[in-house]
């Protein structure tokens, strides 16, 4: 591709377990809304935001996440708030050659701190993805860990910084993550 081009657009995931610690089995809460933007509910009960033809940029997250939960299940009609989002930092590294190092690396995120960050890099058949510190600023993956990523000419490096923060509402602790990721198509050989 001759130009980058940039696309930014907002998001949202929501899941309430069944029970405390088991993320197999989901309750159905009514309506979820993110920055007044309602949530679908899916078969398992989780919640999903999905931009669409009319509203290419999803959700607003300039002023931070609010949420609004109607009733169900076990949860308590409520509303709660989340400022921070963290900064990832653009993408500077190129395209990857499997048979030696690769070096992913991004700038020097500027924004909110992140609690960690996720250097990704995504091939054909395979992914490889680690953890690091908030303030790192470049992975190496080596040609071993490449061997089997699998050749592409529409690979992906990304990078995701997280934040996670407790909420009490309604006396229930709630945890919500917010994430910027920044992605760059690559080829892969």
């Amino acid at each position: 591709f001759p130009l980058p081009i940039e696309v930014e657009f907002g998001t949202a995931t929501a899941f309430f377990p069944t029970n405390v610690g088991d993320f197999t089995s989901f309750q159905n809460v009514g309506d979820v809304t993110c920055n007044s933007k309602k949530l679908t509910i899916q078969t398992n009960n989780s919640y999903v935001f999905t931009r669409g033809l009319l509203d290419q940029e999803g959700i607003n997250f300039d002023n931070g996440s609010n949420w609004e939960i109607s009733c169900g299940g076990t949860i308590n009609p409520m509303t709660m708030g989340y400022i921070e989002f963290p900064d990832a930092g653009k993408v500077n590294s190129g395209d990857v050659d499997v048979s030696q190092d690769y070096i992913l690396s991004i700038e020097s995120a500027v924004g909110a701190p992140a609690d960690s960050l996720y250097f990704g890099l995504y091939g054909a058949d395979d992914y490889i993805l680690k953890t690091v510190g908030p303030n790192v600023t470049s992975v190496t993956f080596t040609a071993a860990e490449l061997a089997n990523i699998g050749a592409t000419d529409f690979g992906i490096v990304q990078v995701t910084a997280y934040t996670m923060r407790t909420v009490e509402a309604n006396n229930t602790d709630f945890y919500v993550v917010n994430e910027t990721v920044n992605s760059k198509t690559v080829k892969i050989q």
